[in-house]
């Protein structure tokens, strides 16, 4: 199912952002990834595929809709590298960040599920303290000025660092929530596999942070 929402991500770029197709994807991807990830992650879907302004032209839509669309397929393509359905293919696409990896994968394979989540979040933290002096995504993007490069177009840069400042904010809630609980409620290796995956695609966006002046 990941497989077909991101070729039909793909697909539907071409497609006015006002049009049916896109609208049915979208309520028909926020229905797999509640079902099969839950109400979190689909908070995290939305604010990936929500427009953040008024939208003044069809061509300015359009121009959102296809960086909104490649921000999903970023997304779901994060989802399937830990949750893949058959076996993923060698490569980079599909590797967690090696200072994920490095730190957290020894205790997930050792059945510490919940530790493993939480050494993710802090290693996220720990990068956005060595770029800002913060190590909190809202602090980070706001008092520390951080600005990420590799957006789409230059005029949808703002929304691709409103995407990456609301990634690292729901890792930061996400930590917030599990340190509440001995076990962080995270019985299930795959869930956890998720949860550690989006660490990682925090990680590879912060290596392109940009130095605050």
């Amino acid at each position: 199912m990941l497989d077909d929402l991101i070729q039909q991500a793909a697909d539907l770029k071409a497609e006015s952002y006002r049009s049916p197709p896109v609208k049915l994807w979208k309520r028909r991807a926020q229905a797999f990834i509640e079902s099969e990830y839950g109400p979190d992650f689909v908070d995290i879907f939305d604010r990936v595929v929500r427009f953040r302004r008024v939208i003044r032209s069809d061509a300015e839509g359009d121009a959102l809709h296809r960086s909104a669309m490649d921000d999903a397929i970023v997304f779901l393509e994060g989802l399937r590298a830990e949750h893949p359905s058959t076996p993923p293919p060698e490569g980079p696409s599909v590797a967690l960040h090696p200072t994920i990896h490095n730190g957290c994968m020894p205790l997930f394979e050792d059945g510490h599920f919940a530790e493993a989540v939480e050494r993710s979040y802090k290693i996220v933290r720990d990068r956005l303290r060595a770029l800002t002096g913060f190590e909190t995504g809202s602090e980070a993007f706001g008092k520390g000025k951080l600005r990420i490069a590799g957006a789409a177009a230059a005029h949808v840069a703002d929304d691709f660092n409103e995407g990456v400042k609301f990634l690292t904010m729901a890792i930061d809630k996400f930590r917030n929530e599990k340190s509440h609980s001995s076990d962080g409620h995270i019985h299930d290796p795959e869930r956890a596999r998720v949860y550690i995956a989006l660490s990682s695609l925090a990680m590879h966006l912060l290596e392109q942070a940009e130095t605050p002046e």
